[in-house]
């Protein structure tokens, strides 16, 4: 009795705990890299572009970079080309070798 007592607890917990399930858990969500699709060199401009995949009407987006051995990262906000793309341009004079470092940050239609 008491064995059937647990289990029907544990087999409720399990049941609402995917029934409520918070909204950051969207494990699908993803950034991708569209392009640059290779090496870039010092002295050179870069495009980047990307595709916010799975998100919620993804409203903005910002490249994060700062160049080799910096600790400050700079903050680019990206155009969006369409629903999920976005792009940005580094200017030349702002890569310094040997090169940099960078991510990206959207942010969707629910405000994360």
């Amino acid at each position: 009795m008491i064995r059937r007592v647990l289990l029907s607890v544990l087999y409720l917990a399990i049941m609402l705990s995917f029934v409520f399930l918070p909204q950051t858990a969207k494990a699908e969500e993803r950034i991708v890299l569209v392009s640059p699709q290779g090496s870039a060199f010092a002295g050179q401009g870069v495009v980047f572009r990307i595709r916010a995949q799975e998100f919620v009407l993804p409203l903005q987006a910002a490249l994060h970079y700062r160049n080799i051995g910096a600790s400050a990262y700079t903050t680019l906000p990206m155009r969006q080309d369409t629903e999920i793309e976005f792009s940005v341009a580094i200017e030349q004079e702002w890569i310094l070798p040997p090169g940099i470092e960078y991510f990206f940050t959207v942010e969707d239609g629910r405000g994360r």
